[in-house]
């Protein structure tokens, strides 16, 4: 979890976006991720807003009841 005072600077999408280039050195083809559909407190919304997670290209995979499941598929060097 961010730091309140830290949050809204990009600092989650930064980890993100290098999580999923180590993925993709790994040869992994997708990255995946279940964030909350409604979060009631920041410790509930651990995974991350879904706004950050489609902002940074993934998308929705599939609706579960109470969170979505979203993916990116990687570039990879194959």
């Amino acid at each position: 979890m961010i730091a309140s005072t830290h949050r809204n600077q990009g600092v989650a999408s930064q980890l993100l976006n290098a999580a999923c280039k180590k993925f993709s050195q790994k040869g992994l083809e997708f990255a995946e991720a279940y964030p909350v559909k409604k979060s009631t407190s920041a410790a509930y919304n651990f995974p991350g807003p879904l706004s950050m997670y489609l902002k940074n290209g993934f998308t929705t995979h599939r609706d579960a009841d109470w969170y979505v499941v979203v993916r990116k598929r990687l570039e990879t060097a194959f």
